[in-house]
């Protein structure tokens, strides 16, 4: 059980540096656009900063949303296990053949 308490917080931990991340990212792309405004950069060089700064947010972002689904996915299954091992009496009493095999 320790292991997946070490995984859940290192879970949580890569979660909270990458939302940090893409705030920073953020950010940058933001400054970017002022000084692009401000005509202290280039074109070229507002294309180049903003690409590379989107391209890792966007990374960052998907890899976020993913964790979120298997998040999501490993609670309810938890959820679904505890709800059988708490009624496995009357899974096993009151259920005919093809519901017990189904909650196996």
């Amino acid at each position: 059980m320790k292991g997946l308490e070490e995984k859940l917080q290192e879970s949580i931990t890569n979660k909270k540096h990458d939302s940090k991340r893409i705030t920073e990212l953020q950010g940058q792309i933001d400054k970017l656009e002022e000084r692009f405004v401000l005509n202290e950069i280039t074109k070229e060089q507002f294309e180049k900063f903003t690409q590379k700064y989107e391209q890792e947010r966007s990374q960052l972002v998907n890899e976020n949303d993913k964790s979120l689904i298997i998040s999501s996915n490993l609670e309810k299954a938890v959820e679904k296990g505890l709800d059988i091992v708490q009624n496995i009496s009357k899974i096993g009493c009151s259920s005919d053949y093809a519901k017990k095999q189904n909650n196996i």
